[in-house]
């Protein structure tokens, strides 16, 4: 794989992270509309983004794990 393309792709996978652990939030506040709509177009964007399909599989079932505590903008 090239080096350059990999170190991309860890960036673009970190990214997309902390997007799916802020969604966490926006649910947890009850603001469930915008919070599911926001996870829902997440998951669009991974699968519309050429990402490896191990990340298109697991970004996905992130959603659903349990929210770390201490985490993003609430603390």
């Amino acid at each position: 794989m090239n080096s350059k393309y990999s170190v991309s792709a860890m960036v673009m996978v970190d990214v997309i992270q902390h997007l799916y652990l802020d969604s966490y939030y926006l649910v947890y506040r009850n603001d469930f509309m915008f919070g599911f709509i926001f996870i829902f177009s997440l998951i669009i964007l991974t699968l519309k983004i050429k990402a490896p399909r191990i990340v298109q599989l697991t970004l996905p079932i992130m959603v659903f794990l349990p929210k770390p505590d201490g985490y993003g903008f609430l603390q």
